[in-house]
This record gives C-alpha cells, sequence and structure tokens, in this order.
C-alpha cells in the first residue's frame, strides 16, 4: 500500500480515531470522508445520520458498498496504532479495522470513480442502527440494487 493514496490515508485516519457511536469521533470520521471525497460528488446526510455517496452514472449500475463508521471503543479520543511492516497494533484499546478496513476500501473506490451507490452507516457495533433505518426508510432505494 503507498503511503499517499487514499487507501493508506483513509485506513490511518480511521485507526487513529476511537469512533463510539453519537460519540465525536464518529462524526469526525464521517466529516473527514464527506470532505475527501472529489467536487464532482454531492454526499448527503440521511435521517438517522448515514453518509451516502452516489456515483452511478446509469441507473443500470446496481452495485451498493456499505461501510460502518462506529466502532467497539467506549469513549472518544486518540486511538494509540503502530505500525510495523505489515502489521498495524492498537496499544490498550481495540484496533477499530472493523471497520476502518471497509471505509478505506470504499474510499479507493469512490476515487477511482467505480460507478457504484455507497453508505457510510453509523451504529452498526450498537445493534445496526444505520442499516436499519436504510431497511426500514429507504427500502425504495435498497430495491435498486443486486
Amino acid at each position: 500500500m503507498r503511503k499517499n493514496s487514499i487507501l493508506n490515508k483513509a485506513l490511518s485516519r480511521a485507526l487513529s480515531i476511537k469512533r463510539p457511536h453519537k460519540g465525536l469521533g464518529e462524526k469526525l470520521m464521517l466529516d473527514w470522508i464527506a470532505n475527501q471525497l472529489p467536487d464532482v460528488v454531492e454526499p448527503h446526510f440521511d435521517g438517522i445520520g448515514n453518509l451516502h455517496v452516489d456515483l452511478r452514472s446509469e441507473p443500470t449500475h446496481r452495485t451498493l458498498c456499505v461501510a460502518h463508521v462506529d466502532t467497539v471503543h467506549r469513549t472518544d479520543g486518540p486511538n494509540k496504532i503502530r505500525k510495523t511492516r505489515g502489521k498495524w497494533y492498537a496499544s490498550g484499546d481495540p484496533l477499530g479495522a472493523d471497520d476502518g478496513a471497509g471505509i478505506a476500501i470504499l474510499m479507493q473506490l469512490i476515487t477511482q470513480g467505480k460507478p457504484a451507490y455507497y453508505i457510510f452507516t453509523v451504529g452498526e457495533e450498537c445493534g445496526g442502527l444505520g442499516a436499519t433505518h436504510l431497511a426500514e426508510k429507504h427500502a425504495d432505494l435498497l430495491a435498486q440494487f443486486d
């Protein structure tokens, strides 16, 4: 992974922040994602706080990519990580790669302009709140994808 790639930057950012649901870290991560998007992209937040990014150029693009932003951390703040050749570790707290890795992959796909609909959900670690909101309030949107 190249050091200056969006994949590396997104993973480093995600793992360096504790992101409990409704915490400052979750908000900071969502804001960072929105600010990293290409200028031609117009992201929007739904009623629960999920971040939606539509890169479909045609209705025939039926791909949905989802990652969740929150982590199992109970407190906000920096997450102390260290990197060795090929491995990343957290000191004293969970690493946050669930789903920091998913965030990084989606950011890579978005910056490459891969046509799909992308959603960064909230509250997964406390019952799948963002996904439940999508299923209950946005079934028509979800029906557009394979």
